[in-house]
């Protein structure tokens, strides 16, 4: 869904509250995406996370995945998904050895 740009010296038309509906309520088969990062330091076998917020407040995701494009460094492990729900989701790693400098990060699909 590609959104544009309301002007303000126009009526509103019905698509101009349809296309904010569907960003707020993503209708079955919509997409959200976007960027997350992770840095920070642990001890070995310790966790860093983040919670990632989807714009959508009323539809609960099919399926939330992420990439990486930067990093990982510093022993961080692969990320992982989880505690998906209708506000957005949590994007963790574990440390697989102590570190001062752990990054990572990538971009996110949310289904819907």
């Amino acid at each position: 869904m590609s959104l544009y740009t309301v002007t303000f010296d126009q009526t509103a038309q019905p698509e101009d509250l349809n296309q904010i509906v569907n960003v707020l309520e993503q209708p079955p088969g919509g997409v959200e995406s976007g960027g997350w990062y992770l840095n920070g330091n642990g001890a070995a076998s310790s966790y860093i996370g983040t919670w990632i917020a989807t714009l959508s407040r009323y539809s609960t995701p099919v399926h939330a995945s992420v990439s990486v494009s930067i990093g990982p460094a510093g022993s961080l492990g692969s990320p992982i998904v989880g505690n998906t729900t209708k506000n957005g989701f949590n994007v963790y790693a574990q440390f697989s050895a102590a570190s001062l400098n752990g990054y990572e990060g990538g971009t996110y699909t949310v289904q819907f």
